[in-house]
């Protein structure tokens, strides 16, 4: 997605830091600002006054400001000069890129803000204290941000890391169009999308990467074979059917009280493909899981029970 950053201060800059590290969902081509021309500090990137930007090619317009009075100056601006209604979208009215556009320090989610993260560390703590035995690990590792605190609050624990390292396949598309309506005119119907990414980059990211373990491929191949029990799993693939079969594998993995925790149940782009496997799973256990919300606006823990 080709996206222009209209305001060139210091939370438009926060906003270029976050979807820079994530160049699979985001190509920003420039910004938009009334006063400055340029940006410095080494950041290469064009600034450009809001008349200019009718001759560019991009999807959306990203109105970094959070001053609600500005915000509807930058907004009356943009139609004023043409720009589709649809193509305009404010931070302050997207709670998910906000949080994570906070939360991210040197290319690693902040433990202080990120509630995903205290929410790993706090039941980290709480499997300590019940003694809860098993191991851990993440499916869909992507860069490794959330994994490095995986690999940090359970550093007694071997992690495993599972993750092909080459993006979105094909046929796993193409099933997810067939079970999520409209997902052929979705912004991840993107072969190859999280693609960005290596063994060797996650591997940098771990504090502890002697505890470590990479298993490089998709879901289910990459887990043929393999055995190992569980207090802990994070499942984050994005679509329907590596879903549905990291839940048929790692479920029964799971150790009494360990969660298994589904990234994006709630993602308005994604929820819809989550949500199936999760009940098609539960239909072929004829049972179901034990759900709880963890207060991201995304997850969803499955405690094992």
């Amino acid at each position: 997605m080709k996206v222009l950053i209209f305001g060139a201060g210091e939370r438009g800059r926060k906003l270029y830091d976050y979807l820079k590290n994530h160049e699979d969902k985001y190509q920003v081509i420039g910004f938009i600002d009334n006063k400055l021309t340029s940006l410095g500090g080494g950041v290469n990137i064009p600034v450009i006054k809001p008349e200019q930007c009718s001759n560019l090619d991009f999807d959306e317009v990203i109105i970094s400001n959070m001053d609600l009075i500005h915000i509807e100056q930058m907004e009356k601006q943009c139609i004023d000069l043409g720009i589709e209604k649809s193509k305009i979208k404010v931070l302050s009215d997207n709670r998910e890129l906000l949080i994570n556009m906070l939360s991210l320090r040197k290319g690693i989610l902040n433990e202080e803000i990120n509630f995903r993260v205290s929410w790993l560390r706090d039941f980290a703590n709480y499997v300590k204290m019940k003694k809860i035995k098993g191991n851990v690990a993440e499916c869909g590792v992507y860069r490794g941000s959330f994994a490095h605190f995986i690999n940090k609050y359970f550093s007694d624990r071997k992690c495993h890391l599972f993750d092909p390292f080459e993006g979105f396949r094909e046929s796993d598309l193409k099933i997810n169009v067939s079970v999520h309506d409209g997902f052929d005119n979705n912004k991840f119907n993107k072969v190859g999308a999280f693609a960005k990414t290596s063994p060797e980059l996650v591997m940098s990211k771990m504090p502890f990467p002697d505890m470590c373990e990479i298993h490089q491929g998709y879901i289910p191949e990459s887990t043929i074979g393999f055995k190992d029990e569980f207090c802990f799993v994070n499942l984050d693939m994005d679509l329907y059917k590596p879903m549905f079969e990291a839940l048929k594998i790692f479920y029964p993995m799971m150790v009494k009280d360990g969660v298994l925790l589904l990234h994006d149940y709630f993602n308005k782009d994604l929820s819809q493909s989550i949500q199936k496997a999760v009940g098609d799973y539960e239909n072929l256990i004829d049972r179901e899981l034990c759900k709880i919300p963890i207060g991201d606006f995304l997850s969803i823990a499955i405690i094992k029970n």
